[in-house]
């Protein structure tokens, strides 16, 4: 038997609670314990006090159904109305919700939750030194708005994927030295008017 209380048990109609159905629930037919991974419903992924937590609702092999909250891996988003996949551990006390199965109902878009956040006076900065001590960048509030420094001789920018740059006004320039445009195919300038030198 799972060592938490069952929350609920449901004989057919999960609409039924508890106190309905006392007199139909035996000792024989409370649910079995978890064997082999499973799928369940997620009911609430909010526990009222324990972060980590989500409910779950699931049928046993004789399809007795039974819900009660059960810990996530760590990082895995659940959310209300998600499947998601539960596996009963041998040597731990309770099953663990180990993934999201996806491609049954859409999930809403997430929102960005505030992060930590760093304020910075006039004449503050914020660094990133390598691990021997090299300052590799800084971040400051500048005259006309924020500058970020890179403050190594050589810099890659390296993206797998495509590159954008979008601004009212783009400026290009190069205190020392040429600027090179290198391409493995063609070189597309658009412009009302495109002027050189």
């Amino acid at each position: 038997m799972f060592n938490q209380e069952v929350d609920e048990i449901v004989c057919g109609d999960r609409g039924s609670s508890v106190d309905e159905l006392i007199p139909a629930v035996s000792v024989q037919q409370r649910p079995e314990p978890a064997r082999g991974p499973f799928v369940g419903e997620c009911e609430d992924a909010d526990h009222p006090t324990l972060a980590g937590r989500v409910r779950v609702l699931w049928q046993d092999s004789r399809g007795l159904c039974c819900r009660t909250w059960l810990p996530c891996v760590h990082s895995l988003t659940v959310r209300k109305g998600d499947r998601v996949l539960v596996e009963q551990p041998s040597n731990w006390p309770e099953p663990i919700v180990v993934g999201v199965i996806d491609g049954f109902a859409m999930r809403p878009a997430s929102q960005l939750l505030p992060g930590p956040t760093v304020t910075l006076k006039k004449d503050e900065s914020v660094c990133v030194d390598s691990r021997d001590g090299q300052r590799l960048i800084e971040i400051y509030q500048g005259d006309d708005g924020p500058v970020v420094r890179l403050l190594t001789d050589d810099v890659n920018l390296e993206i797998p994927g495509r590159f954008r740059v979008n601004a009212h006004s783009v400026d290009l320039g190069a205190a020392r030295g040429e600027v090179r445009i290198v391409a493995h195919d063609d070189v597309v300038v658009e412009g009302k008017t495109v002027k050189l030198n």
